[in-house]
C-alpha cells in the first residue's frame, strides 16, 4: 500500500519507507544505504508474494529505462490476471519507461477499463498522457467527454491531452473549461497546447478567484500564443468592458500584454497608460519601459 499512497501524492515510490526507516535510525547513528537492486533481481522481485516488494520493484523498473522491463510490465499492466494495484503500478512506469511500443495495448486496456470499471484507468490515462503519442487522443477525448465516470477520470483526461499537446482535443478542452470539475486541468492543457482557438477560454481564466496555478498557466499559454491573443487580452482594456472587468483582471491582462512583442500589444498597453485605475495605468507605463536598465558598475582601474 505504501507505493499507492505516495504516487497518489505525487512522491515516488517508496518515499514514506524511506521516512519510516529513517525515523527508526537512532539519533546520531549512521543511516543504512538503500540496496540498489539489478534489474534481473527487480523482474525476479515481481514474482514476490509480498505486495511493497511487487510495487517497489514495478516503480523502480519504469525509472530504470531499461528495455528488459518493457515486456514484463506490458504484461502486468495489460493482463487481467494480477492484482489491481500491481496493473496500475504497472501502467504509471510504463508512462515512466517511455517505450511507445506501450500505447496501443494501454488505448485497448483502457477502453476495457471505461466498460469494466475496475479502477485501472486512472493509471493508465497519466501513462498515456506522459507517452506523448497522438494516437491515444480519441480514447482520452473519450474519458473527457464521459458524465457518467468520475471526475477525477475527466481531469486525468484533460491533463493528458495538455501533455500531448494535439490541436484535435481544443475544442472538447474549451467545453471543459466552463464545467467546474475539469476548469483548472482544461485551462492547464488549453496552455500547453497554446492554439489560438482558446484564448477566449484561457482569458477568461485571469481573475484573482481562479486557482494560482491556473491563473498562472492562463497567462503563460496567452503569451506563447502570441498575436492571435492580443484581441482577446486588450479587449479586457476596452472601454466598453472595463466597468464589467476585476480590477486583478485588467492588471492580469497588462502584465501578459507586457510579455508579449509586437505592435498589437504595444498599441493596448499605450491605451492603457489613460486607464482610470492608477494601478493598471502605471503598469500600462512601466510595460511599455520595458524593465530597468541595471546601473553599470564602474571599473576601477588597477594601481
Amino acid at each position: 500500500m505504501l507505493s499507492m499512497w505516495t504516487r497518489a501524492r505525487g512522491l515516488p515510490a517508496g518515499f514514506l519507507s524511506l521516512i519510516l526507516l529513517v525515523l527508526a535510525v537512532p539519533a546520531g547513528a549512521a543511516e543504512p544505504p538503500l540496496p540498489e537492486l539489478s534489474v534481473p533481481e527487480l523482474l525476479s522481485n515481481l514474482g514476490s508474494p509480498d505486495e511493497n516488494t511487487r510495487l517497489e520493484a514495478i516503480a523502480a523498473l519504469g525509472d530504470s529505462g531499461d528495455p528488459r522491463a518493457f515486456d514484463p510490465l506490458l504484461r502486468l499492466a495489460t493482463g487481467p490476471a494480477a492484482p489491481g494495484q500491481d496493473r496500475m503500478e504497472a501502467a504509471w512506469a510504463l508512462g515512466n519507461l517511455g517505450d511507445r511500443r506501450a500505447v496501443e495495448p494501454l488505448i485497448g486496456a483502457l477502453r476495457r477499463d471505461m466498460k469494466d470499471r475496475t479502477g485501472v484507468m486512472m493509471a493508465i490515462i497519466p501513462a498515456l498522457g506522459a507517452l506523448g503519442d497522438p494516437r491515444a487522443v480519441p480514447v482520452l477525448l473519450d474519458c473527457l467527454t464521459n458524465r457518467r465516470d468520475d471526475w477525477l477520470a475527466r481531469e486525468s483526461a484533460a491533463e493528458a491531452l495538455g501533455a500531448i499537446g494535439d490541436r484535435r482535443a481544443v475544442g472538447h478542452l474549451i467545453n471543459a473549461a466552463w464545467m467546474a470539475d475539469t476548469r483548472d486541468a482544461a485551462i492547464g492543457a488549453l496552455a500547453a497546447i497554446a492554439d489560438p482557438a482558446g484564448a477566449e477560454a484561457l482569458a477568461g481564466a485571469l481573475g484573482s478567484a481562479e486557482d494560482p496555478e491556473t491563473r498562472a498557466a492562463a497567462m503563460d499559454g496567452l503569451v506563447a500564443m502570441g498575436p492571435p491573443a492580443v484581441p482577446w487580452v486588450a479587449g479586457l482594456l476596452a472601454p466598453q468592458r472595463r466597468e464589467f472587468t476585476e480590477p486583478d483582471v485588467l492588471r492580469a491582462a497588462v502584465e501578459v500584454l507586457g510579455r508579449m512583442d509586437g505592435p498589437a500589444a504595444r498599441a493596448a498597453l499605450t491605451g492603457a497608460q489613460d486607464d482610470p485605475d492608477p494601478a493598471v495605468a502605471d503598469a500600462a507605463r512601466q510595460a511599455l519601459e520595458g524593465p530597468p536598465e541595471k546601473p553599470v558598475e564602474k571599473k576601477v582601474p588597477k594601481e
